[in-house]
This record gives C-alpha cells, structure tokens and sequence, in this order.
C-alpha cells in the first residue's frame, strides 16, 4: 500500500503475516487509514525540519546583522562630536 505525500508516492507499507486468518476488509481499511497517518506524519517531519532549518538561517542572520549594527567607542565619539545645523 503507497504512502503518499501531496500525490506523491514517498513509501510502501505491507500487510503480512496476520496470526488468525486472512486479512478482512476492516483490516485493509484500518490499514489503509495507517498508511495516511504515516504520510501525514512523514509530510509534517519534513516541515518541522524545514521550519528548524530556517530558523537557523534567520539566527545567523541576525547575528550578521547585529555585528555589523555596533560601532566603537571612536566611532560615538566621533557621533557626538558633530554639530548639527539648527535652523531658526
């Protein structure tokens, strides 16, 4: 039985071995309803690790950003030192 994840075939589960006879039709229906959960469970790990991936994108980012948002100590002196024009 395919696993699918939007319409694409990402896996394959099989039923065998069942201990009290064949398989029923309720069997391959509870089954078949595993084999969704697994796609959902598969498509949402896969979006976890997406979302965790930039996320980490993002922090390093940030941490760019704000290296290069500090100034020295020079650089505010120098800041307070200018005059600003006031206009009357």
């Amino acid at each position: 039985m395919p696993i699918f994840i939007r319409g694409n075939v990402i896996g394959v589960v099989q039923m065998v071995n069942k201990v009290n006879g064949p398989f029923t039709k309720s069997d391959e229906e509870a089954f078949a309803t595993f084999a969704i959960y697994c796609g959902l469970a598969l498509h949402h790990a896969k979006l976890y690790d997406k979302i965790r991936r930039s996320e980490q994108k993002h922090k390093v980012a940030l941490e760019i950003l704000s290296y290069h948002n500090t100034c020295s100590e020079e650089e505010m002196n120098a800041i307070k030192d200018v005059q600003l024009p006031i206009d009357n």
